[in-house]
């Protein structure tokens, strides 16, 4: 954490003194599935999900800037496992605390941005459905077990409007790709999450 604050300081001193640190909010929605490398394990499908959070914006140069992101975001995906005569689904709903670094590359009405996220896990519920019966447990040993935390890598385009009293209105399309295998589970080969994000950006500027 030291690490992180100092590079943060470091960028916020050489930051162009006409620039302005920025605190934004972020809210949105998306699709999150996941990847599966076991060709027995079934197939995935995509879940509607919403993140929403806050950070920083911090100016390095002309055209160049770095944001610090903390955000509550859902994951998760349909797992279907039927076979002939028999249907198995099981909707995987998963929560994390997600904390990202990007750097943002373009000028005041286009951008590029992506960097590394690091997530920690808040919840993770599963409803299994078969034979017309459902049950509803939270993951664990005994159900599907999901490790406590993730890394990965995200990038998009935005979209930035100038608003009143120098607020900006910004709108990104982000793809997520988890590069950690999020399952504990022995001998089931490698599940990594997906996600495609819409997401709403207001920027509130810091100082004068």
């Amino acid at each position: 954490m030291r690490y992180a604050l100092a590079t943060l300081l470091m960028f916020t001193l050489a930051a162009p003194a006409h620039a302005q640190l920025g605190l934004h909010l972020i809210g949105g929605v998306g699709s999150s599935t996941v990847l599966l490398d076991d060709d027995d394990a079934g197939d995935t499908g995509h879940k509607f999900s919403y993140h929403a959070g806050a950070g920083l914006t911090v100016p390095v140069t002309t055209g160049i800037g770095l944001r610090f992101d903390a955000l509550y975001v859902q994951k998760g995906a349909v797992l279907d496992a039927s076979e002939p005569g028999v249907t198995i689904e099981a909707d995987v709903d998963l929560a994390y605390y997600e904390v990202a670094s990007s750097v943002t590359v373009g000028n005041e009405h286009v951008y590029a941005i992506g960097g590394p996220w690091f997530a920690f896990r808040a919840s993770c519920d599963i409803s299994i459905s078969a034979a017309g019966m459902s049950i509803e447990q939270e993951c664990g040993e005994d159900t599907l077990d999901i490790r406590n935390t993730d890394f990965g890598v995200s990038g998009g385009l935005g979209l930035k409007v100038p608003l009143a009293a120098g607020l900006t209105l910004g709108l990104e399309g982000i793809y997520s790709a988890g590069l950690a295998n999020v399952s504990a589970e022995d001998g089931d080969g490698e599940a990594k999450h997906q996600s495609l994000r819409g997401r709403v950006v207001i920027t509130l500027p810091l100082g004068g």
